[in-house]
């Protein structure tokens, strides 16, 4: 049985060095309208299916690409390739509600795109309401791309 009254002098625990004073989240963090020229950039150069510009867009590693995990960026840019052959084509929107998220590691950007696309397979829905989310590294490269259906038809 252990005897928990004890007492700490408050004064003598070394809370600074617990304490981050570089403010490294500001300096790591992506300012809003690069990450809105990110997302742009992104958007323009898939439905320009301009693939060796998406070298330049993705990290060298994908933590996410919408169903898959931790892949390359040559492996994300064929799936990119591949989704975009089942289209005839698409239409979208980003409408406005971008939301900014920043820490350490990464800066996370969400928002609603309305998002259409005339389809090969015609019962498939071709109308959507997406919530997108994007990770953009330090170095401003996208390391994650998903999406959440908020509504179809």
């Amino acid at each position: 049985e252990a005897n928990l009254n004890f007492a700490i002098n408050i004064k003598s625990i070394p809370i600074n060095s617990y304490i981050d004073t570089n403010n490294s989240i500001a300096s790591n963090s992506i300012d809003n309208q690069k990450v809105k020229n990110i997302i742009g950039s992104y958007y323009q150069t898939v439905q320009s299916e301009n693939w060796n510009m998406l070298n330049n867009i993705y990290s060298q590693n994908i933590n996410r690409f919408y169903d898959k995990f931790n892949i390359s960026k040559s492996e994300a840019i064929s799936l990119a390739k591949s989704y975009n052959n089942n289209l005839d084509s698409l239409n979208n929107t980003v409408l406005n509600t971008l939301k900014v998220e920043k820490s350490n590691l990464f800066t996370t950007a969400s928002f609603i795109m309305d998002f259409s696309i005339i389809r090969k397979n015609k019962n498939k829905p071709s109308n959507f309401v997406l919530n997108i989310v994007m990770e953009i590294d330090s170095n401003g490269k996208i390391s994650s791309v998903y999406e959440n259906i908020i509504n179809q038809n």
